[in-house]
């Protein structure tokens, strides 16, 4: 169990790598946080500059999932892979949110005057 682990943030770490050259080919991507890796391990969400993006983990270019002044990260892949839940404070705290892996609009889905964080789905 510990090398499979060893094994997918290795994966990770090369694909967010690779991503690094492509969120933003004219400057250097600095602060990719939050890297998970999809159920079927071919698309990896991560948060940078405040925002979701997606990358191929085999590399390629990554997307931006989410366009908010907000800031939004933690990302957790649901289970079958077709939502993505993530921490975000539009409302001035932390609430959890959910997506589409695709992207699209957020659906709130915690309102608690503290913050609140996803950690599984």
């Amino acid at each position: 169990m510990r090398l499979k682990t060893t094994v997918s943030g290795a994966v990770c770490f090369v694909a967010l790598l690779v991503a690094a050259g492509t969120v933003v080919a004219s400057e250097t991507a600095l602060w990719l946080r939050y890297p998970v890796i999809s159920p079927g391990g071919e698309t990896i969400v991560f948060s940078y500059r405040g925002d979701l993006w997606r990358v191929p983990s085999a590399g390629g270019q990554a997307i931006q999932l989410t366009v908010h002044e907000a800031h939004e990260y933690m990302p957790v892949w649901s289970p079958d892979g077709s939502k993505i839940a993530f921490a975000s404070d539009r409302y001035g705290n932390f609430d959890v949110f959910v997506m589409e892996a695709s992207g699209g609009a957020a659906t709130r889905l915690t309102f608690h005057s503290a913050s609140d964080y996803p950690t599984s789905f």
